[in-house]
């Protein structure tokens, strides 16, 4: 198991179970003690976990509950509006004969179903539900990045995702994010998908990120990227003007719908 999968793990299962010891976890996830408190090191100063006399517990907080409670069929019904706005001029950016690399998240739903229904391009993504909708385009090739499905944010988990991508080259990458902000970047809930985000990144040669005007300003625990390397941002006008101001001065593009 890498080590994006178990950090997550080791929260679900604090969450879950409530107080945990490091023999059961490590027994758990396949690992020795020593890696466990390595791991617990870094949720610590994450503030995800904290380690008592008698084992380990999550940390009490509402990002971690919505974290843990995160689906994706949920999330899709919300600022529903915003979305689709933001997928009609996301689909503007698509060009014919192009290899594009679609991330999941609720945002994306709304831009596959936005893709006109002939579309010559090269789909590349990692979710059941994302693969499903572009299979109902004419497209020029569909390819699947699988794994074991993890239906509450629509990816598929693999040791090889990773790998797979980094011998992918694509002209553009539709991405999302559960926090953008000034000086921590884009952040997610989950250190897996922040890992296939970062080599979704380094695999393409633009970035766009779809995300909503409530996104900005927050920070999630996962890390994946600086602003500086997101090549345009495409959101709602409920966007601040601080925002726009920055991206501004970053030469970074903004698009709002």
């Amino acid at each position: 198991m890498k080590k994006d999968t178990r950090l997550d793990e080791i929260v679900k299962i604090c969450e879950k179970s409530g107080t945990v010891t490091i023999s059961s976890l490590a027994r758990s996830l396949g690992v020795s003690e020593i890696t466990i408190r390595r791991d617990l090191s870094l949720l610590e100063n994450l503030r995800l976990v904290r380690r008592k006399k008698k084992g380990v517990s999550a940390q009490e907080s509402q990002s971690i509950h919505d974290l843990l409670n995160y689906h994706i069929e949920e999330e899709y019904n919300k600022k529903t509006e915003q979305k689709m706005r933001i997928a009609k001029k996301a689909v503007n950016m698509i060009k014919p004969g192009e290899t594009v690399i679609f991330d999941s998240g609720s945002t994306l739903y709304y831009l596959i179903q936005a893709l006109p229904e002939n579309i010559p391009i090269r789909a590349v993504c990692y979710g059941l539900q994302i693969a499903h909708m572009l299979n109902k385009k004419r497209l020029l090739q569909l390819i699947l990045i699988g794994g074991s499905y993890q239906k509450e944010m629509d990816m598929f988990e693999s040791f090889t995702n990773e790998e797979v991508l980094k011998s992918i080259r694509a002209q553009k990458a539709f991405i999302s994010a559960f926090g953008i902000h000034k000086q921590a970047g884009l952040t997610s809930g989950s250190f897996f998908a922040s890992s296939i985000r970062k080599k979704i990144i380094s695999s393409s040669e633009k970035v766009y990120v779809l995300a909503d005007s409530s996104k900005f300003g927050v920070i999630e625990h996962a890390h994946f990227a600086d602003l500086q390397e997101i090549d345009t941002f495409i959101t709602d006008s409920g966007i601040s003007e601080e925002y726009t101001k920055l991206f501004q001065s970053m030469n970074i593009t903004i698009i709002t719908a």
